[in-house]
């Protein structure tokens, strides 16, 4: 079945905290060994693959999601709420924890992120139904581990083939350099970075 879009990327559950805290020089600080109330505490489904899949999706996009989630109730949450978009499910399941990401608000709305990567870092090339990815336009957004190496041999393939990918990688991906990013910048048609 032929997507208009494939987005490959992370998928986490977000629990996003309202500490109550406020900044002092660009920092929150938590003292150790005290135990603190906090305001406000929302769960969503995020990351960077999941999110964009489900924002095509809603503009009205025959969209496809490609990534990797454990085989646990996070995992789940994750699968039906790609349903509920209208998300196909292009990717794996397997026996890692479903990543998970904890989002501290300050009282200024600012937000420090605290991530746990999972399944996100281990989907291996050899996991992918590559004949299910059937589209014109790929959007890839940053990964680590094997999911990195996985994306860099999948720009080379895709590009051969005439595909157009977008890639927008994390300020921690970008920071390895354009050396370490070569592979995957030289296959793309659009880069995108964030401020």
């Amino acid at each position: 079945m032929k997507h208009e879009i494939i987005t490959f990327g992370s998928a986490v559950i977000d629990a996003f905290v309202d500490t109550g805290i406020g900044e002092l020089n660009k920092q929150m600080c938590y003292m150790i060994g005290t135990k603190i109330a906090v305001n406000d505490l929302k769960f969503s489904t995020g990351g960077g693959g999941t999110n964009t899949a489900v924002a095509f999706s809603r503009l009205g996009l025959k969209t496809g999601f490609l990534g990797k989630v454990g085989k646990d109730a996070n995992g789940d949450t994750l699968l039906k709420e790609l349903k509920k978009e209208k998300v196909d499910f292009l990717g794996k399941r397997g026996s890692e924890m479903t990543g998970y990401s904890v989002i501290l608000d300050s009282i200024q709305r600012n937000r420090t992120v605290l991530t746990y990567k999972g399944a996100n870092d281990h989907l291996k090339l050899n996991e992918v139904n590559t004949k299910a990815l059937d589209s014109d336009w790929y959007y890839f957004s940053s990964m680590t581990g094997d999911s990195y190496i996985t994306q860099e041999k999948l720009t080379e393939i895709l590009n051969k083939k005439g595909k157009k990918i977008a890639y927008n990688p994390s300020s921690y991906i970008t920071k390895k350099g354009a050396e370490y990013l070569g592979k995957i910048l030289n296959n793309i048609f659009i880069l995108v970075l964030n401020k």
